[in-house]
């Protein structure tokens, strides 16, 4: 699937929500600095891009019951293509194994697994993995503690590129006391809003001329 190019809108929405995946689209504009809109129309060309794969609940393994992650090493008796996604496919149908790599080097294959107890791990090692087709060897390792765990790639703090929003800058005369003052009111394309500093929308009824003259537009 062809890709579209990121901005740095798209670039800090992909790490504000790998943050916080239960953001709401307007919490989420807020925080990318455009309105919610075009913020969701973002968020699905880059669900449909694939840059999003999908939103997932962070569970507490431990308060659900599993007490026990462990790493098997897993060695192939054959590492013939078809082997390979043989076990794999094998893999998938494993609840226990919550991830697969295949590695270079000895070792074909690293799972991380997790189990109630050290005998409900025990019997998924010795009943099911070392049982499994073309499986030669298992070597298990269990997690002492878990120091760090952070699902997903390291997004840098983009910080909001203006340059890639179209601004259309309109000019005004707008009378201001006894004075004609000519205004600027800035239009942004990427999240249709009207911005004036001088607060445009509160003085136009009151003080703008019938024959106000709007020229000179441009990006």
């Amino acid at each position: 699937m062809a890709r579209h190019r990121l901005d740095s809108i798209d670039r800090q929405i992909l790490a504000e929500l790998q943050a916080d995946g239960r953001m709401t689209n307007v919490d989420l504009a807020h925080r990318v600095n455009i309105t919610a809109p075009p913020c969701l129309r973002r968020v699905r060309a880059l669900e449909k891009a694939g840059y999003i794969k999908g939103y997932h609940a962070d569970l507490d393994a431990q308060a659900l019951g599993f007490e026990v992650t462990a790493f098997a090493f897993v060695g192939l008796s054959s590492q013939a293509e078809q082997d390979l996604r043989a076990f794999e496919e094998q893999v998938r149908a494993w609840p226990q194994v919550r991830t697969c790599h295949m590695l270079s080097g000895e070792v074909d294959f690293i799972l991380m697994c997790v189990a109630r107890d050290l005998p409900d791990f025990q019997t998924f090692v010795t009943e099911k993995l070392t049982a499994a087709k073309n499986v030669a060897s298992v070597k298990t390792a269990l997690a002492i503690r878990t120091s760090k765990f952070e699902p997903g790639i390291p997004l840098p703090a983009f910080a909001l590129d203006l340059s890639s929003i179209c601004r259309v800058r309109l000019f005004a005369w707008m009378r201001i006391g006894e004075r004609l003052q000519r205004v600027a009111v800035f239009y942004d394309c990427s999240d249709f809003r009207i911005r004036s500093h001088i607060g445009f929308e509160a003085h136009r009824r009151e003080h703008m001329r019938d024959d106000i003259g709007v020229g000179d537009r441009r990006r």
